[in-house]
């Protein structure tokens, strides 16, 4: 049986004439594309389309709990505990999502340290590769790893940007539905073209690079450490001070979100007790101020 001939998407005849007009350069094709897509709606919906789902779903998270029951924050699901909510937890299951989050907020805290660390020692509009040999890359992460002390620390402040505002706009129509906010925010980015823009510019190139892939049926060297991909997909070794600026924001909201949540967790493990389990001691008003308050602790 013959298989159909794939369709060529808008997205990939332009890729193969931004190559062609580049020398075949993918960076510098990259780059041309993002500002194409930032004035063109359906581009950029076309490239960032298998990303939306995922991005919206982790931008609704970081400002409210996931929550499979209308409005109840007791209905959130736990992590570590397969089909357990948090209306069932006891003692026990609280400390082991305690411990979870913990983990990862370490990871996500080492990962905005390093990233600024290689900003600050950086030169303005200088890329790492034309600073750093691999060498000496490798001697400052040794450094690094050596002087770096576990502690919660940030280093850019808190910004409230166009789509943490949505978010909590998207939460306050909803009156805490979560899944009923994921389907507003959802709409109004795939909508709105300056949402859109917003939520995936981020990681505009992690979505790129497939797309430019199936143009050229070729695979971009990607290997560690000058290679590797940031969060955004843009490449480390061709990253300014900007863009590894940009990876310190994604890992400090990130680990915000994951501090606001262990704490959140951790008050709730203090009320609940040794053998209490949730439902029977907190009502949905005591776990409500208790996120309150958790999220208004990080700055």
């Amino acid at each position: 049986m013959r298989r159909k001939p794939k369709m060529e998407t808008r997205s990939g005849m332009i890729a193969k004439e931004v190559l062609k007009e580049t020398g075949g350069d993918w960076l510098q094709a990259a780059l041309k594309m993002f500002v194409m897509a930032k004035d063109d709606h359906e581009l950029l919906r076309e490239i960032v389309d298998p990303m939306i789902a995922d991005k919206v779903y982790e931008a609704l998270e970081k400002v409210a709990p996931i929550n499979f029951g209308g409005k109840s924050l007791l209905t959130c699901p736990l992590t570590t505990c397969d089909y357990v909510l948090l209306r069932d937890a006891g003692r026990d299951e609280l400390e082991k999502e305690i411990a979870y989050f913990e983990d990862t907020l370490k990871k996500a805290l080492e990962k905005a340290a390093w990233f600024h660390c290689v900003m600050e020692a950086l030169d303005e509009q200088r890329k790492v590769r034309e600073q750093f040999s691999i060498e000496e890359l490798v001697k400052l992460r040794q450094e690094f790893k050596k002087e770096y002390q576990e502690e919660v620390r940030f280093f850019i402040p808190e910004a409230t940007n166009p789509i943490k505002k949505l978010t909590i706009e998207a939460i306050q129509k909803s009156q805490g539905d979560w899944m009923l906010a994921l389907q507003l925010m959802t709409k109004r980015v795939l909508e709105d073209s300056q949402a859109l823009f917003h939520l995936m510019s981020p990681f505009f190139f992690s979505a790129l690079w497939q797309v430019l892939n199936q143009a050229t049926e070729e695979a971009m060297d990607m290997s560690p450490p000058m290679n590797s991909p940031l969060t955004s997909g843009w490449i480390f070794g061709d990253s300014t001070r900007a863009e590894l600026k940009q990876e310190v924001v994604y890992w400090e909201e990130t680990a915000r979100y994951l501090l606001r949540k262990m704490r959140w967790l951790g008050m709730i493990r203090d009320a609940v007790g040794e053998s209490g389990r949730v439902h029977r001691l907190l009502s949905e008003m005591h776990v409500k101020k208790f996120w309150n308050d958790a999220y208004m602790s990080v700055k």
